[in-house]
């Protein structure tokens, strides 16, 4: 080949090279958007489910899983504490006495105007800051671990009650005095 069309070779083997390292560099920005995306998805489904077992929107679950984040905690932490507030919340409904004291000292009621529970994401709101406004600390943090227990453990709590015919009453009143 000589003149105009060696030339118009070159610029296609150009070409083509140009074209193949483009080829390539658009698999790898469409693999890592791909592998971004399956990521992402896989967060929204566990969110999902979350939601699904703790009755608080994904919306909430996400702003708590970045706050997690920024506490040191993770979110599985949250989802305990959200689960032991949602049983807290029924026992009070119940007429457990402890439950219903632990809510009454923060000023909040697990139960709405027609003795149905309240939504865990709006108890879980108030008693955060409820709790917040709290000065005493050991007290802060004695009801915060009544009510939404120890952040990250698993492990199921005993529960002690005494019952007078039938209806829940301070176990203070049976105990030994000191």
């Amino acid at each position: 080949m000589s003149g105009p069309l060696k030339g118009l070779s070159g610029q296609m083997q150009s070409l083509r090279t140009t074209g193949l390292a483009l080829s390539a560099g658009g698999a790898a920005v469409t693999g890592t958007l791909f592998a971004m995306t399956k990521a992402a998805a896989k967060v929204g489904s566990d969110l999902s489910d979350m939601a699904d077992r703790t009755g608080v929107s994904v919306e909430a679950l996400s702003e708590l899983q970045w706050a997690a984040g920024q506490t040191g905690t993770d979110l599985n932490g949250v989802e305990t504490a959200l689960k032991r507030l949602s049983r807290n919340a029924y026992d009070a409904q119940r007429g457990l006495v402890t439950s219903q004291e632990a809510f009454q000292r923060l000023g909040i009621s697990a139960v709405d105007a027609n003795g149905q529970l309240r939504p865990t994401e709006v108890l879980f709101n108030e008693a955060g800051a409820a709790l917040a406004k709290m000065e005493n600390e050991t007290e802060r943090s004695a009801l915060a671990l009544t009510l939404m227990g120890r952040s990250g453990t698993a492990r199921d709590m005993l529960h002690f009650e005494i019952r007078y015919n039938g209806k829940p009453v301070d176990p203070l009143l049976y105990l030994p005095k000191k």
